[in-house]
C-alpha cells in the first residue's frame, strides 16, 4: 500500500528537472537531452563493465608457486602440526621471565612477568603471553 503512494511520487531527478523549467534555468527538451546522454553513459559503463575479463590470478606462482586454492569447509588437507609441548612452552616463559643478577626491576613489571610463568604453569595464558610465547618458539627452533 504504501509502495504505490511512494511508486506515484515523480523522482527526484523529475522533480528538480520541474523546478529548473519552471525557474527558465533549462528547457524541457534540454532536460530530455541531459537524460538521453546520461543514460548513454550508463548504458556504455555497464558495457564494459559486462565485457570485463579478470586478470589471471598471479599470486600463486614464483616463490608461492606450490600453495593451492583452498576448498570452503574442507580444511583436513590445510591443517598442520604447529602445536608446542606444554613443557616446551614452560621452558620459554621460565627464560623469558628469568631475571639476571644486578638487574631490579620496577613492581608491576615483576607482577606481570610472574603472572604470565604462573599462567603457563595453570594452562591459563593471556593474549600478551601467548604471542610472547610464539615468538619465542620461532626463534628457538632458529625460523
Amino acid at each position: 500500500l504504501m509502495y504505490k503512494c511512494i511508486a506515484q511520487h515523480k523522482t527526484i531527478a523529475g522533480s528538480y528537472g520541474d523546478k529548473l523549467v519552471a525557474e527558465g534555468v533549462v528547457s524541457t527538451q534540454e532536460i530530455e537531452e541531459f537524460r538521453k546522454k546520461f543514460r548513454a553513459e550508463l548504458d556504455k559503463a555497464h558495457a564494459a563493465v559486462s565485457a570485463y575479463k579478470p586478470m589471471k590470478a598471479d599470486w600463486f606462482e614464483g616463490c608461492w608457486k606450490g600453495l593451492r586454492y583452498v576448498v570452503p569447509g574442507c580444511f583436513d588437507d590445510y591443517m598442520s602440526d604447529t602445536g608446542v609441548a606444554g613443557e616446551r612452552l614452560l621452558a620459554l616463559m621460565e627464560a623469558m621471565c628469568s631475571i639476571p643478577e644486578g638487574i631490579s626491576l620496577d613492581k608491576k613489571v615483576s607482577r606481570m612477568l610472574n603472572a604470565r610463568l604462573n599462567g603457563v604453569k595453570s594452562d591459563s595464558i593471556d593474549w600478551g603471553a601467548g604471542e610472547a610465547l610464539a615468538f619465542a618458539s620461532l626463534l628457538a627452533e632458529n625460523k
